[in-house]
């Protein structure tokens, strides 16, 4: 019997909150500012995940760097940069 009070309950509270948001969307000038009120929270979740990922970016740098050779250009004795190569232009010859 007391599982039937409960959902009986949960029903009424389903209701009640539906008729709630049915009387705040009837006007079209709530319904606009619960449209805006949506875009600047995800707004703000989009600029908190962008923060969250820059300063996880900053850890992963900073944790690339201390493994890293910190931009020398020689690790173990050989160089880590493509080698240069050496373009000579000459005129052609006329025969």
């Amino acid at each position: 019997m007391g599982r039937g009070k409960k959902l009986k309950q949960e029903f009424l509270d389903s209701v009640q909150e539906r008729e709630k948001f049915e009387a705040r969307f009837n006007s079209l000038k709530e319904l606009k500012k619960a449209i805006r009120q949506v875009k600047i929270r995800i707004r703000q979740e989009k600029r908190e995940q962008a923060r969250v990922k820059k300063e996880r970016q900053k850890e992963i740098d900073a944790l690339e760097l201390a493994l890293g050779n910190r931009g020398f250009l020689r690790k173990e004795g050989k160089t880590t940069y493509r080698p240069t190569i050496k373009i000579e232009v000459r005129p052609v010859q006329a025969p």
